[in-house]
């Protein structure tokens, strides 16, 4: 055997020895929470919860009605069984107020809820409509993006709300879906 065929074997028995390297299929991700460095072919499966997961204090620059019910508050994210969403719990002046998140890219949230029976006292809102409390319907829709050290959530919060008992407004009597209260709040939040 000449020198070319003994090299030729040789890359034949490298090449063999490479190309047997079985790929591996999973996230490939680094900032995912399911990351797998194994992983040569991404399968477009990562989950991003943990880096939206925590405790938070929260401030809300609201511009209309509702600065009263938002202004600074604590937040908890927590992960749900469905990896694509979290739990917001925000602890306003009207109590907690829990809404779902879907993650939409690794880096932002989407909030879409629809609170059907919130309870709140109509003086907060109105001054002199009293302090006994009603139920209102409140919605939230906002996109919020995380910082890239996980550690501040921020975006607009679009805030609307709509009284489903009647109240009396100095002496005149408000029919339920009547009042309807819209805001916008910028929002940020920083993990504790």
């Amino acid at each position: 055997m000449n020198f070319k065929q003994l090299a030729f074997f040789a890359f034949l028995i490298i090449l063999s020895a490479t190309s047997c390297k079985k790929e591996v299929e999973g996230c490939t991700d680094t900032a995912a929470d399911n990351y797998n460095a194994d992983a040569s072919v991404s399968t477009n499966t990562c989950t991003y919860q943990k880096r939206f997961t925590g405790e938070y204090s929260c401030v809300f620059n609201c511009s209309g009605t509702l600065a009263s019910v938002f202004q600074t508050a604590d937040m908890t994210v927590s992960d749900l069984a469905v990896k694509s969403e979290v739990n917001l719990i925000i602890q306003s002046t009207i109590g907690p107020i829990p809404v779902k998140g879907t993650i939409f890219t690794k880096d932002s949230i989407s909030i879409d809820a629809i609170l059907e029976s919130i309870e709140v006292v109509p003086d907060i809102f109105f001054p002199g409509s009293g302090t006994t409390p009603i139920l209102a319907r409140g919605t939230i829709k906002s996109k919020l993006g995380i910082s890239s050290d996980n550690k501040t959530l921020s975006g607009n919060l679009n805030l609307s709300m709509e009284n489903k008992d009647a109240v009396v407004i100095s002496g005149i009597p408000i029919p339920a879906g009547t009042l309807k209260l819209n805001d916008q709040c910028a929002f940020v939040a920083t993990k504790k």
